[in-house]
Parts: structure tokens; C-alpha cells; sequence
């Protein structure tokens, strides 16, 4: 139907492991097939593409440390449970020794962890 959201996907062959410490494989030998380096090539090319090259992006032309801050600190507030004086000096601090922002832009996953990836099978060996 016209004027629905949608998207398209593939199947792509191979595992997500929910549990970052990995229970279900055995140490010696399929954890070698994870190739931590190639997981972290993956998100390089994620960062080494110019925004607005045909990825999907919202961005944003505030400082990105200014976006960090504010983020965690709402999520800290949040959750907070007890007052902490240190927590709210560790806040000032952040906010006023805040590096400037240089006007540099590119894409970042927010969301990069191990079960937001998918292993091939063929590398598992």
C-alpha cells in the first residue's frame, strides 16, 4: 500500500549471539572463527562513509560530545536511584571540559554490539 513504511531484507546466513559471553561456544576452537578484527573492519566502514552516501542517517549538526553527554546524563537521571554528589560533580565537570566541537560529521552506529551482528557460518571453522 502507498504511503506505508517499509523496508526490504535478505536472509543472510549465519549466527547472532545474544549472550556476549558466548555459552554456547566451545573457547579453542569456534571462538577463533569470530575474528574480532573483521567485526571492527565492519564498523569501520560504517564510520568511513560520508554522510549522505545513500545510507540511512538523521543527521545532526550539534557537537557530538555535547549529544554523548546529554544523552548518558538523562539516562543517568533516569536510573538514578539515590542522590550521589560525585556523580554530579563528575556531570559539571564533563559540561564544562567539553572539547570544542570541530565541525567534522560521519556516520556512527548506535548501536554496535555482538547481537547486532551476524556471524557466516563459513567462518565458524
Amino acid at each position: 500500500m502507498l504511503g506505508t513504511a517499509f523496508f526490504v531484507m535478505a536472509f543472510v546466513d549465519g549466527t547472532v549471539f545474544w549472550d556476549p559471553a558466548l555459552p554456547e561456544l566451545d573457547k579453542a576452537a569456534a571462538r577463533r572463527g569470530l575474528r574480532p578484527a573483521e567485526q571492527g573492519a565492519g564498523g569501520a566502514c560504517i564510520w568511513s562513509s560520508p554522510p549522505g552516501s545513500g545510507l540511512p542517517t538523521s543527521a545532526r549538526q550539534a557537537s557530538y560530545f555535547a549529544r554523548q553527554r546529554d544523552r548518558w546524563t538523562k539516562q543517568y537521571r533516569a536510573s538514578e536511584t539515590e542522590h550521589l554528589p560525585d556523580m554530579e560533580t563528575l556531570i559539571r565537570w564533563l559540561e564544562q571540559n567539553e572539547p570544542p566541537d570541530d565541525g567534522r560529521a560521519c556516520l556512527v552506529h548506535g548501536d554496535y554490539r555482538i547481537d547486532n551482528m551476524i556471524f557466516a557460518a563459513r567462518r565458524r571453522s
